[in-house]
């Protein structure tokens, strides 16, 4: 009896609870994958079944069995640090409540991204803007088969659904007068995937993701195909491609076109025409741009600019400029209409305004912070200074490749703000609600004067207790408000680029007046 209980109790020392055999590597959540073979992952076609235990961050452990897991990726996949996309049993919010219920959802690598924050940073600046449909971006340590992977970003799938891109999802299976309007989930696809086609006027290669391959019918196929190709791109081909009716701008959705186009400028992406989404809805003739998808080589990750396209970096240059086609002939066309320059040059004044500059660098300090700890241990794996893709620059320290980054964007923004202006229209554009002001003559009491010399704008008066209560704007010539300051004292002007200026202020009497001034 003595020897039947020891023998029991030493088979349940062996039984260990959860949460002591699932641990989090790092301060990050960590997903333990275990598949039932006990052997890797080979396959971006074929699945094979696995266990999946996620810890979250207090340590709660949560467990998924006979989940199905293979490679994903394109050119990513062959990495040695590879992508997988997991299928759950059932829908789950696999992140949360305020994420979609899926089956599906991807791991990214982030391989060939130093600072492994490129695809969050892009899903955040969609955020900023009026997209709507942007990807999860959930940071964690991989255990696969008790092998530390690295650091991995789960994400969603790129699907029809709540939650992801939530547009009217067609009935299945589809009855004769059942309306095939929309939903569609589409992307120009340089790799020609799945159910692909090539459009009739620009050769786009167009592929329908919604309705899935196995579900759509030819009905379906041909209206899709008809309307990209007949209806839109004629309609942008035209010679009145510029009419806001009888042009392209009758089938667009203009809000999310111009700030998915900033977006890609922004990120300076190469690929962001090679693939890129957009989706039509039910009884909606318009199509609409995003999610932002697959941004790992952009922000001047990518040394195709130097070596194939033949610029020292992306820093001052336009995507619709170089990067590899697609949707890019749709781009390029759009730029002739000087609706497009004022609308993208607008748009993007007003995201600076907004704070978008200082909303990324803030974001990259956020993700910087989140990634401490794990982006240690993912490069005793794999190496910080190892080139594993298109990076430009190699660095011996993860605080250097972030520093990088801020750098470009700080620089490529400014660059942008230029490039834009550099597009507009030649022709005055709608005069800018400045509060009334307009160019009067100087009373004789006080004067404006700027001082080329020292780029210092300053006021003058035989009486200066006049100008105490005075308080000068300054505005670019396109009504930006940039700075302001206390007329009994000077205004610094070297940070302020080339160009003309106004300067108003409110004399005695309320009356509003203006000067204009040009810095050399």
């Amino acid at each position: 009896m003595k020897k039947l209980l020891f023998a029991l109790m030493a088979c349940c020392l062996l039984v260990l609870p959860l949460h002591a055999q699932y641990t989090r590597q790092t301060d990050l959540p960590t997903l333990y994958i275990e598949t039932f073979d006990g052997q890797s992952i080979t396959s971006k076609t074929v699945y094979k079944y696995c266990r999946l235990h996620y810890v979250d961050e207090q340590d709660q452990v949560t467990s998924y069995d006979s989940v199905s897991i293979r490679g994903r990726g394109n050119s990513t996949w062959n990495m040695s640090k590879k992508p997988y996309k997991i299928k759950l049993q059932s829908k789950a919010r696999f992140l949360g409540a305020e994420h979609a219920k899926a089956k599906k959802w991807t791991l990214l690598a982030n391989a060939g991204d130093k600072t492994l924050m490129r695809n969050a940073l892009t899903s955040a600046l969609g955020m900023f803007t009026s997209l709507k449909f942007n990807p999860a971006a959930k940071f964690v340590d991989l255990m696969l088969n008790g092998v530390y992977m690295g650091n991995y970003q789960i994400s969603d799938q790129i699907d029809v659904r709540k939650g992801r891109v939530d547009i009217t999802e067609q009935p299945y299976p589809l009855a004769d007068d059942d309306d095939i309007s929309g939903g569609y989930l589409l992307e120009v696809d340089g790799f020609k995937d799945g159910n692909c086609f090539t459009t009739l006027y620009y050769q786009a290669p167009v592929r329908i993701h919604y309705p899935e391959d196995e579900e759509i019918s030819a009905r379906q196929t041909a209206y899709i195909r008809n309307y990209i190709s007949q209806t839109f791109e004629r309609a942008l081909r035209s010679n009145d491609f510029t009419d806001a009716e009888k042009g392209y701008r009758a089938y667009v959705d203009t809000t999310s076109l111009i700030d998915w186009y900033i977006c890609t400028e922004v990120s300076a992406n190469l690929d962001g025409f090679y693939s890129t989404y957009f989706y039509k809805e039910k009884d909606n003739p318009r199509l609409f741009w995003g999610p932002l998808w697959d941004y790992d080589i952009a922000y001047n990750n990518d040394y195709r600019v130097q070596w194939e396209k033949g610029y020292s970096s992306s820093v001052r240059t336009l995507m619709s400029d170089i990067a590899y086609n697609g949707s890019r002939a749709w781009v390029n066309r759009m730029w002739q209409d000087p609706w497009f320059q004022k609308a993208v040059y607008q748009r993007y004044e007003q995201l600076l305004d907004e704070g978008l500059v200082d909303y990324l660098q803030g974001k990259v300090d956020s993700l910087q912070a989140l990634l401490a700890q794990s982006q240690e241990l993912n490069y005793e794996k794999w190496g910080i200074s190892r080139r594993m893709y298109h990076e430009v620059v190699l660095f011996s320290s993860y605080d250097q490749y972030v520093s990088d980054l801020k750098t470009f964007i700080y620089e490529h923004c400014d660059y942008l703000e230029e490039a834009f202006a550099s597009r507009k229209p030649d022709e005055p554009t709608p005069p800018i609600d400045l509060g009334g002001i307009s160019e009067v003559e100087e009373p004789d009491e006080y004067a404006l004067a700027y001082n080329a010399q020292t780029q210092t704008l300053h006021f003058g008066s035989e009486t200066p207790q006049a100008l105490h209560n005075i308080t000068a704007s300054i505005y670019t010539a396109n009504g930006r408000l940039i700075g302001q300051f206390r007329a009994d004292t000077e205004y610094q002007l070297t940070m302020l680029p080339q160009g003309i200026y106004i300067v108003s202020w409110q004399a005695g009497g309320g009356k509003k007046r203006s000067a204009k001034f040009v810095k050399q």
